[in-house]
């Protein structure tokens, strides 16, 4: 959710600095088609959870791994695709698609790694989220205690000894998620800060133009 509102807000301080329609048009981007695909793959987990939980709660988790590293896979193939110009086979791409400029693809590099980030600290721990021992210290009621200690929850588990990468799980503490109801957990991870940081630079981006910074650059000499 908070990566979402970090996009569309990137949008929204676009239009209001530039007063303008034509970049939601996103004519600079291909591959668009894979945004569904994208949405659904990350819906997988959750419907294999509600309808058939035994195939991904496994002892290796395989099955669970495989479609988190899928979704991230199809995310990080479109923003390749849109950073670098990569044509598929048998598509011809449009003549008249605008250029990528250098500021479009920092935002998506920034995003890829965002994303990167994300992926290593989900696989590495069999595909669960680290979360901070601290969130125990809010809750009141003993069974959601236990359930966290038993690493019961949902697609998430209690730093320990054993965690890898715990610096990239959920460690940060932000109580205006539950204050605006962006999220139901009050704890975010570094790399999801990261991803969300370049979806914002990736929405504004559109509305970016060369000029501006040829004339800062003029400006500055």
């Amino acid at each position: 959710m908070i990566k979402l509102i970090a996009f569309l807000l990137g949008i929204l301080v676009g239009l209001l600095w530039r007063r303008q329609l034509r970049p939601l048009l996103f004519e600079r981007w291909q591959a668009l088609s894979l945004l569904p695909i994208i949405f659904l793959a990350c819906l997988l987990p959750y419907w294999f959870n509600r309808f058939w939980p035994e195939l991904i709660w496994t002892s290796d988790r395989k099955l669970l791994i495989s479609l988190i590293a899928f979704q991230y896979l199809l995310g990080l193939l479109f923003l390749a695709l849109n950073c670098f110009r990569i044509t598929l086979p048998g598509k011809t791409g449009r003549a008249f698609r605008p250029p990528v400029r250098w500021f479009h693809r920092a935002a998506l590099v920034l995003t890829g790694c965002g994303l990167i980030a994300e992926a290593a600290v989900l696989l590495s721990n069999h595909g669960y989220m680290p979360i901070s021992a601290n969130y125990l210290n809010g809750l009141g009621d003993p069974a959601a205690v236990a359930g966290f200690q038993n690493q019961a929850f949902y697609l998430k588990q209690l730093i320990d000894s054993q965690t890898r990468l715990k610096w990239l799980g959920q460690i940060w503490h932000w109580d205006f998620l539950l204050r605006f109801k962006l999220s139901n957990f009050p704890y975010v991870s570094p790399a999801e800060v990261l991803t969300a940081a370049g979806l914002f630079a990736t929405g504004l981006s559109q509305f970016f133009k060369r000029d501006d910074f040829i004339k800062s650059s003029r400006l500055k000499s």
